[in-house]
């Protein structure tokens, strides 16, 4: 009978680690790490305070961990994505239609919270920064590549970067408050979905960075 037990433990604590995972990415996502305590991420994981220290050493720990696994999952998609041999214009629209998916899905904090830690120039994490620098370098190598291939114009690669990656994320981040604000009745319009927009966005881009935008299959 003792292993069964020991199973609902593991399965009991991997439950309120993920529960403090869930609350804290949505909470710090929408009123960053100093607006939130550590009572209000407890209560809306519906779990007692104490397990944040205990699993993560304390509030910071938290915010941390929910960073470094949302950059590392996004970073290893993009890496496996630029090692696909495909052309560069079909990686940066597959990248967008990655950030969309796990944005609208997976990781719905992502957009909100790669926003705020951008902002943070104040406290660089030695951890999370270098997680954010894959992201970036693994996209700027695409954009080099394409460039070298001849499927895309000179552009900085670094500026080209911020070029599709920004809208994206300012776009995703803000749509709670569009939706907030068409179903109470302040704006007259119904916004557009993320993947609306995020194919508007391949489009614009791609038509003015590709080559022959025509004859690329994305």
């Amino acid at each position: 009978m003792a292993k069964p037990l020991k199973n609902k433990n593991i399965r009991d604590a991997e439950a309120t680690r993920e529960a403090l995972l869930g609350a804290g990415s949505e909470l710090f996502a929408r009123h960053g790490f100093d607006g939130v305590s550590v009572e209000a991420i407890a209560a809306e994981a519906g779990v007692n305070k104490a397990m944040i220290n205990y699993h993560f050493g304390g509030k910071r720990g938290l915010y941390r961990a929910i960073l470094t696994s949302t950059f590392d999952e996004v970073g290893a998609a993009v890496r496996e994505l630029a090692a696909s041999g495909r052309r560069a214009p079909v990686v940066i629209a597959a990248f967008l239609d990655l950030v969309t998916e796990i944005a609208s899905t997976r990781r719905p904090a992502f957009p909100a919270l790669f926003l705020r830690e951008a902002l943070s120039a104040d406290r660089l994490d030695r951890e999370v920064l270098p997680r954010i620098g894959v992201i970036v370098g693994t996209l700027m190598e695409v954009v080099g590549r394409g460039v070298q291939e001849g499927s895309l114009r000179a552009v900085d690669p670094f500026c080209a970067y911020f070029i599709f990656m920004a809208p994206m994320s300012l776009f995703i981040s803000t749509e709670p408050l569009r939706r907030r604000a068409h179903q109470e009745g302040l704006v007259p319009f119904a916004p557009p979905s993320p993947q609306t927009f995020a194919r508007q966005l391949k489009d614009t881009v791609l038509r003015g960075m590709c080559t022959d935008y025509d004859k690329e299959n994305v």
